[in-house]
């Protein structure tokens, strides 16, 4: 039976270019109903993550810190992904065991890991949920 990250990843994950602002990652995740985005460099090669949370923790910082929404709505706009995303993310390869990415997940760190092939460019991602699923029909 095969019980690989592959079979449960979600394939063509949604990436964005580290240079991008972080109001277009807003956006994105918006459109795309996603809660992460795989963050890339010019080369396409993975460099980083970018989640919901980090985004929601970074906006309710500026509003404590700043008198009003107009310089954190400016700092959306100007502020490049790589500032904010979180680098050097734990990735996963396509052959690993499904057994490998729920450790990693049950350290209770992440909640999705980036799936890359052997160019470091994403080619997938699996999240919780997905492992959860993977157990599920395994056990």
């Amino acid at each position: 039976m095969e019980n690989n990250i592959g079979k449960y990843m979600t394939k063509n994950p949604i990436c964005i270019d580290e240079e991008s602002p972080i109001n277009e990652a807003i956006k994105l995740m918006e459109k795309s109903g996603v809660n992460h985005l795989l963050v890339t460099n010019e080369h396409q090669k993975l460099s980083g993550i970018i989640s919901q949370h980090d985004i929601l923790k970074m906006s309710k910082h500026l509003l404590s810190q700043t008198t009003g929404k107009s310089y954190s709505s400016l700092y959306l706009v100007h502020k490049p992904i790589r500032e904010l995303m979180k680098t050097k993310p734990i990735c996963l390869r396509f052959e690993d065991d499904v057994d490998y990415g729920v450790e990693i997940l049950l350290q209770g760190l992440f909640h999705s890991l980036p799936v890359i092939d052997e160019n470091e460019r994403p080619i997938g991602i699996v999240t919780s949920t997905d492992l959860m699923k993977a157990y599920y029909e395994n056990n």
